[in-house]
């Protein structure tokens, strides 16, 4: 009889160290961005172990991954229907809750998780983007920020809110350096130049804001600046929330397909297809339409001079470089003629360019508040 009890205890360590291996085998799919893969394992898992916390939790996981958005709200109510106190799901259900819009909503299952592990990693994340989306619409308000008078940060910061305030585009040029025109020819690298280039990103964003659903909070400059060489990076953030739209959908999947297209994407949403083979891609695509997301960008400017004479010499979001992206541009047009395209590149040409990676700041003025 012990023997017997002896084996079946054995046999269920064996499982037990079993369903560890599977589980962790679906987590390292999903970290090495073999989402297609991911949840096909996830759906196996489930039926086998639906009972396990760990499974839901990485289901709902690969099934957001893949834009399947409802199935990954399902995995969440189904794992604490069981397991109501798991920190892990009700990080998560704040981080889904949150992309929906609903902050009530992810600010008590943030708060339900954090109580029982102040370090739920989904947690932590929603609770911190909540607050930057408090601190943005204050700031857009006219809330003081605190930043070191006659330091960079405020520079960039004094640069949104006249961004905000409607300051022409003769205004807005003053805080650029022409050296963010490096990629075009000399002729037109002039302040007139970049005047025109500005106006141009002023019209496609304004297009940005009527052809998408998106809305903007405002903005958060970081108050340290970063030393690079002889120049600083000061960082800021702005939450952004929009529904992907059929315009959208074919902006993405072309930036998906060519590397010079990645800066025109939110990065959030472009990661959605990062790693999808080519010929699941467009399902994947078709899924992504209609639905609402929300993320923070990360604006990275790099600024040159000193206190009463800052320059705006380039701008990044998230790894995508304005300046790298003109520079690309550049060299795409001298593809298609290359003994004298360089020199037919105009400012407005740039101005599109620059509208489309630019263009989330500029929305923080003209993107229209819409409620849910």
């Amino acid at each position: 009889m012990r023997a017997a009890i002896v084996a079946l205890l054995v046999s269920w360590a064996s499982i037990a160290r079993a369903d560890i291996a599977l589980t962790e085998g679906l987590a390292q799919t999903i970290a090495e961005g073999r989402f297609a893969e991911a949840y096909t394992l996830a759906g196996d898992l489930v039926v086998a172990h639906g009972d396990d916390p760990d499974v839901r939790y990485y289901a709902s996981v690969a099934c957001l991954r893949t834009a399947r958005f409802a199935e990954a709200e399902q995995h969440i109510t189904a794992g604490l229907a069981q397991h109501a106190d798991n920190a892990d799901l009700l990080g998560l259900r704040a981080q889904i809750l949150l992309s929906k819009g609903d902050e009530a909503g992810a600010t008590a299952a943030a708060d339900q998780a954090l109580g029982f592990d102040p370090q739920a990693v989904d947690a932590v994340t929603a609770r911190d983007e909540l607050a930057i989306g408090a601190e943005a619409r204050a700031r857009r308000a006219g809330a003081d920020p605190g930043l070191p008078a006659g330091s960079a940060a405020a520079f960039v910061d004094e640069v949104i809110a006249g961004i905000s305030a409607g300051d022409s585009p003769s205004q807005i040029a003053e805080a650029f350096d022409l050296e963010i025109l490096a990629s075009t020819p000399p002729p037109d690298r002039t302040p007139a130049g970049l005047v025109k280039g500005i106006e141009t990103a002023l019209r496609e964003a304004r297009a940005m804001r009527d052809k998408t659903d998106q809305q903007l909070y405002g903005w958060v400059v970081a108050p340290d600046a970063t030393p690079s060489g002889d120049r600083v990076i000061v960082d800021a953030l702005v939450p952004i929330e929009s529904t992907i739209t059929p315009r959208q959908r074919a902006a993405i999947g072309a930036a998906a397909a060519d590397p010079q297209l990645r800066g025109t994407v939110d990065p959030g949403i472009l990661a959605l297809v990062d790693g999808v083979p080519e010929e699941e891609r467009e399902a994947l695509l078709d899924r992504m339409v209609g639905i609402r997301t929300r993320s923070v960008l990360d604006l990275h400017f790099e600024v040159a001079g000193a206190a009463g004479d800052y320059r705006i010499t380039d701008l990044a979001i998230g790894a995508v470089s304005l300046k790298d992206q003109l520079g690309n541009f550049s060299k795409v047009i001298d593809k298609v003629d290359p003994p004298r395209a360089r020199w037919r590149i105009t400012p407005e040409m740039i101005g599109t360019v620059a509208g489309v990676v630019v263009g989330i700041i500029i929305l923080v003025v003209l993107g229209t508040r819409r409620r849910r």
